[in-house]
């Protein structure tokens, strides 16, 4: 896949994580503005990043959304629950053609129809009906307050205003407003036999005094090259020029009247932003300043304020191009649009002498052209401290350097304003790289080979292709330290990192080796010195290879977040769809685990909230007759205990009532009735685990097969986790499941049996002991011991792996301080309690790797896997769970 392309969707995963995440906080509390503004990103940075690689049907479906979200965001609609659940539907489908970008690196055949399908749902969804926003909502983007003094109207109202760039237009403004310059837009379509009558239509064009832009494209769409007329004109010009419509006019006195059409525009129809939305956290400091400095009527203070951040923001978006105009209408002392565009910043000014042309065209503005977006709430006025590199966000300033680099590849050497573009554009991407925390030297030297037409240099700090690519934002204590980062981080393929963690888990398992070849140094070839050495250079490789694994496993760990952000949503569309009334309370999201971990709690844990939603809440009138609160409450928590990760989920329902259980058991023909009458309560509620069970007599697509805790109980098991479950009738019930922090080098204990040796997991290991014989009871058919007044029931671990008992080289033991043979027990944990292994002997502990059996081996569950030795043998790892 090409890396752009894999970045992209890497990054768009994230986006439409961090969306929903937002749209369902902007659910719960719609003034929350710290959601929307992340909603509103991520929706905006999917738009471009689709755009890139032409992925029409997707940016035509982020861009109608966006524009949905924005109108919700200026307070011209309401987000009310119908909304909500098209855009996630929205989000959804963008993630479906994430996926087959991924597989097949182009979107489906039907992705253009199922586009214009959502549009039309997302336009259902908002309506002309809904209300709309109270007076006191934030003003919308396209509203046009009263202004002191009403524009001059314009008789001609062209499409291509908008087309216009920014700044030829700040030029003509400032022109009008300052020089009294009088605005004149034109098109002049030549007649096709121009050439032949003499005439130079590009000459005289350009010849229009007072000239400011000019655009010149086909009138017609263009012949095939083989049978197209050279000397057929077929152009059209569009211009802007600062000298008025009669001079214009006068300069076509010679040409049909047909073809010129030609009228004053006043100054303020072309007072209007540019670009789109981009990061207005670089604005904090302006944001903070500017209202107290206008209150006070500071505009030499303004002006040098709005300036200075003009000079930091790219020109090419939105926020840039108003500081832009701002300078121009502080300039001109023109305190109407100075109010005007100091609220499209997001300032809050008192000024209520706002003209229409500020906000915008006076004509509507085209459907492609951007939609105007104010910045978030500024600070308050009092704080004017500086903001922290910190509040930058590192993703818009990159967003700006490649548009700064694209320009700069753009520039024509041979043009007359090449140099000052040049300029301008370095000074941007030199202030964003410094920003993020690059040296001043690389820079200078990558825009001096990039003014020189190399972009090599620059590209690669841009983008991040050298070694110290995102630099971590640094805050105070990093720049008094003059400059020098002291975090860096940048994206590494999980797959590296995998692959790192193999060969550090490979490292740990080789040193095994040592002690072997040291064993036979001394003993078969009697060189002592160097079994000596061995054993030295055995502790010290030993212990670089644990710092080694431990620091891997840190890069490995993974944050419960990353299960935990799936949650949210599917609470919310269940309790809809169940009509029920649910919270869900998170804790813990920050405590992490191995990233194999995280990757195998996902499917337990869905199944064990869906079991939560669907069995264990009732509905809002079961629970207000049982004296409870409508609204049910689902509680996920993840901490770590030890070399375990722990999480619970938890809800305040009906809970579990074993009577019923064994009943339902019974029913299904799982346990007889004898067995039934057997089991203790606590043991009742293990029944929700069994294969086949469940409490719901017909089976829908939420529940009633009877396998969602079946497949919690076996995968946690493969993985060498548990899980337990505790209720209360009437209270609620509490899953609780255990895993390994990680799973990449596991630590096992070698036991004895029949002559092989086999490995016990550390984890499940309680105790070692030798006993007499005589301390062996028969309780029925069973044996145990009492070890520190506990009953320990005992296996024999040749009989429970079918060894052959005549074989078996388990000898009682005869200790110096016994009259009588001994028997070695290992005591393992289990979810019943704690077992005995009668074993012949007890070997160190290793490191190991654990592979799962392959082929016809899979199938024997009394096995976890196989590892590796030293010393070449192969050592078989055993499942106490299934074993016992």
């Amino acid at each position: 896949m090409n890396p752009l392309l894999k970045q992209f969707v890497e990054e768009t995963r994230e986006f439409l994580e961090d969306a929903a995440s937002g749209l369902l906080s902007l659910e719960k509390d719609p003034a929350d503005r710290d959601a929307m503004d992340r909603v509103f990103r991520a929706m905006h940075s999917t738009k471009g990043g689709s755009g890139l690689f032409d992925f029409d049907p997707m940016t035509d479906l982020m861009h109608e959304a966006e524009n949905l979200l924005d109108e919700v965001r200026q307070g011209e609609r309401p987000l009310h629950g119908a909304l909500v659940d098209q855009l996630l539907d929205v989000l959804d489908q963008v993630n479906r053609w994430i996926d087959a970008i991924e597989r097949d690196e182009v979107l489906p055949p039907d992705a253009a129809g199922l586009s214009q399908g959502l549009v039309d749902g997302l336009r259902r969804a908002a309506g002309d009906d809904h209300a709309p926003a109270a007076d006191g909502a934030a003003p919308a983007a396209a509203e046009e307050p009263a202004p002191a003094a009403a524009p001059e109207p314009i008789g001609w109202q062209p499409e291509w205003l908008a087309e216009i760039p920014d700044a030829q237009r700040r030029e003509a403004v400032s022109a009008a407003w300052q020089e009294g310059a009088e605005l004149a837009l034109f098109e002049f379509q030549p007649e096709s036999g121009a050439f032949f009558t003499g005439g130079d239509p590009l000459l005289l064009v350009r010849n229009v005094e007072g000239l400011i832009w000019l655009a010149i494209e086909p009138a017609t769409p263009w012949d095939d090259p083989a049978s197209m007329d050279a000397y057929d004109c077929r152009l059209r010009f569009r211009g802007l020029s600062g000298s008025g419509a009669d001079t214009v006019a006068a300069e076509f006195a010679f040409e049909d009247e047909e073809t010129l059409r030609c009228e004053r525009v006043p100054a303020d129809a072309l007072v209007f932003p540019g670009g789109e939305p981009g990061d207005a956290s670089m604005l904090e400091e302006f944001l903070a300043s500017a209202p107290e400095l206008h209150a006070a009527g500071d505009q030499a203070a303004l002006r040098r304020s709005a300036e200075a951040m003009a000079t930091l923001v790219s020109p090419e978006i939105r926020e840039g191009s108003l500081l832009a105009w701002l300078v121009v209408a502080l300039d001109a002392g023109r305190e109407d649009h100075v109010a005007a565009l100091l609220r499209q910043l997001g300032v809050r000014v008192d000024s209520a002498d706002t003209p229409a042309a500020a906000a915008g065209p006076s004509t509507p503005a085209p459907e492609d052209a951007p939609a105007v977006a104010p910045a978030p709430e500024p600070p308050p006025a009092g704080d004017q401290s500086a903001p922290e590199v910190s509040a930058i966000d590192p993703q818009a300033l990159r967003a700006v350097m490649q548009e700064q680099l694209a320009m700069l590849a753009a520039v024509d050497a041979d043009d007359e304003t090449a140099g000052g573009r040049v300029a301008a554009a370095g000074r941007v991407l030199k202030r964003a790289l410094v920003a993020l925390g690059e040296r001043d030297d690389a820079v200078d030297a990558a825009l001096e080979s990039a003014s020189a037409g190399e972009f090599g240099a620059l590209r690669a700090i841009v983008q991040g292709d050298d070694p110290v690519t995102e630099a971590a934002p640094a805050g105070p204590a990093t720049e008094a330290a003059g400059g020098e980062r002291l975090t860096k981080s940048f994206r590494v393929d999980a797959e590296s990192i995998d692959l790192l963690g193999d060969l550090v888990g490979e490292l740990v398992v080789a040193k095994n080796s040592f002690p072997f070849l040291a064993e036979r140094a001394e003993h078969e070839y009697g060189v002592r010195d160097l079994a000596r050495e061995l054993k030295e250079r055995f502790n010290v490789i030993s212990r670089i290879a644990q710092d080694m694994q431990g620091a891997v496993m840190q890069v490995q760990m993974l944050p419960m977040a990353q299960i935990f952000q799936r949650f949210p949503r599917l609470v919310r569309d269940l309790s809809r769809r169940l009509d029920k009334q649910i919270e869900l309370v998170q804790e813990g999201e920050q405590t992490e685990a191995d990233k194999t971990v995280i990757e195998v709690l996902g499917e337990p844990l869905t199944h064990m909230v869906r079991n939560s939603i669907d069995h264990g809440i009732e509905s809002p009138d079961v629970r207000q007759a049982a004296g409870k609160p409508a609204k049910g409450t689902i509680r996920l928590t993840a901490r770590q205990e030890g070399e375990h990760v722990i999480v619970e989920v938890e809800d305040d329902g009906g809970g579990l009532d074993p009577e019923a259980l064994r009943r339902k058991a019974v029913d299904k023909a799982l346990i007889s009735q004898a067995e039934a009458e057997r089991l203790t309560d606590q043991e009742s509620l293990q029944l929700i685990f069994t294969p086949g069970f469940s409490t719901r007599d017909t089976v829908s697509d939420l529940s009633g097969r009877g396998v969602g805790m079946d497949v919690v109980r076996s995968t946690v098991n493969r993985y060498g986790g548990s899980v337990s479950v505790a209720s209360e009738q009437g209270r609620g019930t509490r899953l609780r499941l255990a895993m390994p922090l990680t799973m990449a080098v596991s630590y096992v204990m070698g036991v004895e049996v029949a002559g092989q040796l086999f490995g016990v997991p550390m984890e499940s290991v309680v105790e070692t002991v030798r006993l007499p014989e005589s301390a062996v009871r028969q309780v029925k058919q069973e044996e145990a011991v009492v070890l520190r007044d506990q009953v320990i029931p005992l296996r024999r671990l040749d009989r429970l792996l079918m060894l052959d008992g005549a074989e078996s080289d388990r000898r009682a033991r005869v200790d110096a301080t016994y009259d009588e043979p001994q028997v070695t027990v290992l005591v393992v944990r289990q979810p019943e309690g704690s077992v005995g292994l009668v074993v012949d002997d007890f070997q160190e502990g290793l490191d190991v790797i654990v592979k799962p059996m392959e082929g016809v081996l899979a199938s024997i569950r009394a096995y976890s896997g196989t590892a590796l030795l030293g010393d070449g043998r192969v050592l078989l790892v055993l499942n106490l769970r299934e074993l016992l």
